[in-house]
Parts: structure tokens; sequence; C-alpha cells
């Protein structure tokens, strides 16, 4: 919310104070920034066009303003749209070290480069520096102009992710077992845990799986010496940050919106929270339902061929705010054994068959699944996914890319986005 008296300043450049040209509320800090370059070099350009130097550089800092819009999880809606799309075309060809370094180390092409490929590729590097608590080491990577020096911090980047992969998981798993040995989270109107053995650094990242597998608001704290530190997330329906605020006195400091808060408090003041916060929770949860994924329609597999995934792809770049389509196939049967896949073993990868026609289904995080997989093999299931194209070793081949999955199901309901 705007304050209601500005701090005394010569300027102040928020895009969401009252009065702004409407779509700049949607710019991330990153797009602040390159939005007061732009205006900077057409006041030094003494008119709307800025000068051959000015545009360079701002042709320049586009790669670095999409990489920040997505990262910042900013809503791909009006002028970020424009950034990030422009912004993608660029990331492999800045002629910065650090960025070539990126793409190498997570063997992505630039030519097929998408915002998804920020989101869980490319950020997450450049995110596991300050979670793991070496921020510098990000900041070094897009600064340097050393290729040498950029290539192994960039390999230092890959090392800590892992390392961060490790220690989020690890985290998961002891924090789903307390919140099952509490009675249940399906009974509880959100879920509040803490441990003196928890990452400070993936607290969030931890709230986020237990808020989506559960559908519950989830808060997690690490203990910090004097101090209790952690954050939260949110499900639909739930106004996260106003219900934050109910407990300000609770709390020595918090921010955040509607959707993700972090907050601090005193050790002692931990119970009086989960009391309060539980109580807002099982007022504003009390009719909520079972979460559901909104389906944009239903097709068959035989559809879903690379000119149906390439038109799709049109209404790129896809993130917060421009979701990318999710359809639902029914009538389905896995196909051969279901494999766990990669470096920390956390995804599925199974193919299904409708009618004629068999397709690749990937489900990140969903290991879990496959002993059921392989169990109910003759069964017929239906399954939420988003279509893609999945290249490797020269040849592109479409795959479902599975948000969930029901068993025995002759037809998919399909409930259109609001």
């Amino acid at each position: 919310e705007p304050r209601e008296t500005m701090p005394a300043a010569l300027h102040i450049v928020n895009p969401k104070l009252p009065g702004c040209a409407v779509g700049y509320e949607y710019l991330a800090g990153v797009g602040v920034a390159f939005k007061l370059v732009w205006a900077m070099g057409q006041q030094l350009s003494g008119g709307e066009r800025v000068s051959e130097e000015f545009r360079d550089l701002l042709m320049d800092a586009l790669a670095l303003v999409a990489i920040g819009t997505v990262a910042d999880v900013a809503p791909l809606l009006d002028e970020n749209r424009v950034l990030v799309s422009y912004g993608l075309r660029t990331i492999g060809s800045t002629g910065r070290p650090g960025l070539d370094a990126l793409l190498q180390v997570t063997r992505l092409r630039p030519e097929y480069l998408t915002a998804r490929d920020i989101a869980f590729r490319l950020a997450p590097l450049l995110n596991a520096a300050g979670r793991m608590g070496h921020p510098r080491a990000a900041v070094e990577l897009l600064t340097t102009r050393d290729a040498d020096a950029a290539g192994k911090l960039a390999r230092e980047l890959d090392q800590t992710n892992r390392q961060r992969r490790r220690v989020q998981d690890r985290t998961c798993r002891h924090a789903e077992q307390l919140a099952e040995a509490e009675g249940g989270p399906a009974e509880r109107p959100c879920i509040v845990l803490s441990h003196p053995e928890w990452h400070q650094g993936v607290v969030g990242l931890v709230a986020s799986r237990l808020a989506e597998r559960y559908g519950r608001p989830a808060f997690v704290f690490a203990q910090n010496g004097e101090c209790v530190r952690g954050s939260a997330r949110s499900v639909p329906g739930f106004p996260l940050f106003t219900a934050v605020c109910e407990c300000a006195d609770l709390l020595e400091e918090y921010g955040g919106h509607e959707g993700a808060a972090g907050l601090t408090l005193k050790p002692q003041r931990l119970p009086a929270f989960i009391e309060r916060i539980e109580g807002i929770a099982a007022e504003l949860m009390a009719d909520r339902k079972a979460p559901e994924i909104a389906l944009d329609g239903e097709v068959t597999l035989s559809a879903l061929n690379q000119g149906l995934v390439e038109e799709i792809g049109r209404l790129e770049p896809f993130g917060q705010g421009n979701p990318q389509p999710v359809f639902g196939a029914a009538g389905l049967r896995v196909v051969g054994n279901p494999r766990v896949v990669g470096s920390t073993s956390r995804h599925l990868s199974f193919m299904v068959r409708q009618g004629d026609t068999t397709l690749r289904a990937f489900a990140m995080g969903k290991a879990e699944w496959a002993p059921e997989l392989r169990k109910r093999q003759g069964e017929t299931l239906s399954l939420a996914f988003e279509p893609g194209i999945n290249t490797y070793r020269g040849r592109n081949e479409v795959e479902l890319r599975v948000r969930d999955m029901q068993w025995d199901a002759e037809r998919v309901v399909v409930r259109p986005p609001a």
C-alpha cells in the first residue's frame, strides 16, 4: 500500500505511486532501473530518441532486464511482455562472458530460450548464491569481462545450486514429516513449522512446496540466534500479507505481498503467532474447496503435433500473469517402465498411449508417482499438462509437461481459468 506521506527526497521513482501511467505498475525493480536509465538517456540526448551510445547500452541491458523480471516473478503483462520478449532474443548475443557461461553450464541453446528456462534453469543458479550465503558470486559473474573467470564462477554457482537442491529436498522431507506428525495438514487451516537445523536460504522454497502440496498457506521458520526468521507462501483465496499485518504487534520485521511474505519475530512470541495466524486462516479458509487446476480445454494426443505447439508458443512469453495453457487428456494408458530422472532423482519420465498415439510425459518433482504408475499400469488415467517440445540430439518431439493426474476418468472436466 502506498504511504500517505512520502519521505523527504529530491526524486522518488516508484511506478506504484498514485497517478503513475497505467502498465508501469507491473515493472520489477530491474524494469524500473531500465526505464530510469532510458529517461536519463532521453534527457542527455536532447529528444525522444536516445543517442547511439545510449541505445547500445539499453539494448545490452535488455538481457538482464528479462532475467530479472522473470526471476522476480513479475507479471508478464503490458510493458513487461515487451521487455522480456526482446530480452530473450539478446541473451545469447550480449558479449557478456557471464551470460555465455551460464548458457554453457545449463546447456541451454539461446535460439530456443523461453521465460520458463529463465525461471527454472538460469534464475535458480543466480539465486543460489544469495540463498547459500555467497551473493557476491552472482554479481561478479554478470559483471566480469573475463571469459575464464566467468566460466569458473558459473561452474561454482552450478555446484552451489546443486547444494541448495540437496538442502532444500532434505528440509522439505523433514517439514512434511513434521506436518504429518502434527495431525495432518488437510485438517488444519494453515501450516506453521520451525526447526533450529533448517537453512534460512531455503525456507521460502520449502514453504512454496508445502503450500502447493497441501493447498494451505505455509509459514516456515529457521531458528537463528535471538530471532526466528521465516518465509510464507499463500494459496488462491488467502490474502497472505493482509493476514500477516494482523499479527504486526508480534513481529519484529515483516514485508511482502498477498502471495508471499517474509517475517521475523522473537522465539518466545512464536506460539502466540501460531495461535493467531491459525485463527485468521480458519476464518478465511472455512469455505475453501480443495485446490483445482483450471483447464483451457480437452485434447486428444493425436492432435498434439509440433505445429499446434508452435502455434501456442506464439503467446509467449509465459509466466506470472500470462500462464501457459493447460490441457487435459483422458483414457490414457502407461506404456513401458516409468523412470525416475534428474540429478537429484526428483522427476519422472513415462510414456502414455491413447489409441495409436504414444507421447512422452514428464512430471517435474513427481518421482513419488513411480510406484503407483507401475502398479496400476493396465488402468486408464487422465492427465493435466502443458504441451511442449523436447529437443534432444537434434530431434524435436512433442511432450506432455504434467501438472497432475487422475485415475479412471473417462473425460476431463474443463473449468476454464477465471
